[in-house]
């Protein structure tokens, strides 16, 4: 008997199992595709890596030219502000107080939304989106992040 699995039919082996049909080169891709999946995965890897390999190179840069001081003065703990131990523990304790209230205030939405009728589901789901649609159009700032 045929069984319907992910979209594609395949065909039970008789002992209950699944025994996967693989007839006519189903999984062979196209070189297109293949070129249109390297193409978004290189373009991916940029937008994700750029970032990061040009904040490795500003924090190797130093007055006199490349060089680790400002991580020796992390180590060191020899900074203006807080020390690198203060600052780390100060982002993990906003990092949990930020989780507990979003999963608190996620769990909550997301039961009233189930326990809702479909209609007035889809209006408080929509409702509850809207600070994503809005925060993404929202314009950028665009001072400088320290005074100059």
């Amino acid at each position: 008997m045929p069984v319907v699995h992910a979209g594609r039919p395949e065909h039970t082996d008789g002992a209950g199992g699944l025994a996967l049909d693989r007839v006519g080169g189903d999984d062979q891709r196209t070189l297109g595709e293949r070129l249109f999946v390297g193409a978004t995965l290189t373009t991916m890897a940029a937008y994700l890596g750029a970032p990061l390999v040009v904040l490795v190179g500003r924090s190797l840069q130093t007055a006199d030219g490349l060089g680790l001081r400002h991580y020796r003065s992390l180590l060191e703990g020899s900074t203006r502000f807080v020390s690198p131990l203060e600052a780390i523990g100060n982002s993990l304790w906003f990092a949990a107080v930020a989780t507990v209230v979003a999963v608190t205030i996620g769990l909550a939405a997301a039961v009233t939304i189930s326990r809702r009728p479909a209609r007035s589901a889809a209006r408080l789901d929509t409702l509850l989106m809207l600070p994503l649609g809005t925060s993404a159009q929202a314009p950028p700032d665009l001072s400088p992040p320290f005074p100059t």
